[in-house]
């Protein structure tokens, strides 16, 4: 769930591009006309409130079907294309099984071995911290491990 929802937080996949192979209607309200371009988002996608409770708050159990977080603000099921982090159909991203292993795998270590303090807390009591991979310069979050006992 903590995965989810850092993945729903912070997407490695910024913008999906899809090209309409037919027209269609979307939502009831726009029409995209065959052959149009169109680049979804995943940072709206993540945050959107009609299927996010709190978008901008970092709930792990909102991925715990028991929680009455998993459903939108409206009490319904949520979209299954209201989570996107690595894209979808012939467009997902290709490392996509090399990284979700590879998270599982250093988490697992890192938060069994580590505990994990922010090295100046107050600055992160309104906002949580983001860093992105897309920037020129992203700002340091500076983080101390303590080893385990």
């Amino acid at each position: 769930m903590v995965v989810s929802e850092g993945l729903r937080f912070q997407s490695p996949g910024g913008i999906t591009p899809i090209t309409f192979d037919q027209e269609v209607v979307l939502g009831n309200k726009l029409t995209v006309k065959k052959g149009d371009h169109v680049r979804v988002l995943h940072w709206a996608l993540h945050k959107n409130p009609a299927e996010w409770q709190r978008p901008n708050e970092f709930l792990a159990e909102r991925f715990d079907p028991q929680s009455p977080l998993y459903l939108t603000p409206s009490g319904r099921k949520r979209n299954t294309m209201s989570w996107l982090p690595w894209s979808a159909g012939k467009r997902v991203c290709f490392g996509k099984t090399f990284a979700e292993s590879n998270l599982k795998i250093m988490l697992t270590y890192l938060t069994q071995m580590f505990d994990f303090d922010f090295v100046e807390p107050e600055k992160y009591a309104d906002k949580f911290p983001i860093a992105c991979m897309s920037q020129s310069k992203t700002p340091p979050i500076m983080i101390k491990l303590t080893q385990k006992k």
